[in-house]
């Protein structure tokens, strides 16, 4: 079986195709023995990675333009969403009551990839 490495779990996440070279700046992943957990991704960007990473983004209906001020109920744990000027957000539920999630931020300004996974 492949080794599992933070570019595949930030591909698997994301639905983007992420390169291997992609500069990873932080990869936290904690867990407890029931389950409950999360996984905090940072990543920087080249401005070729981006450009591709855009065009994926905006071939893909999941991901929205991201305005300030839109998710007001995420915590995004470790980054400041008011520092974002311009990017693309993926945001998907994966329990009924919506405390279970998936956020993938494209920081276009920065030229990062944020990406949380949080399961209570």
């Amino acid at each position: 079986m492949p080794p599992r490495t933070e570019h595949k779990v930030a591909r698997r996440i994301s639905q983007l195709h992420i390169e291997d070279n992609t500069q990873i700046n932080k990869f936290d992943e904690q867990w407890t023995p029931n389950g409950d957990g999360g996984i905090f991704i940072e990543l920087s960007l080249s401005k070729s990675q981006q450009e591709a990473i855009l065009e994926q983004v905006k071939r893909n209906s999941n991901y929205k333009l991201f305005h300030q001020g839109e998710l007001p109920f995420i915590e995004v744990g470790q980054i400041n969403l008011d520092t974002i000027k311009e990017g693309y957000y993926m945001l998907s539920y994966t329990s009924q009551d919506e405390s279970d999630f998936n956020f993938v931020l494209v920081d276009v300004s920065n030229r990062e990839i944020i990406i949380q996974t949080l399961i209570q």
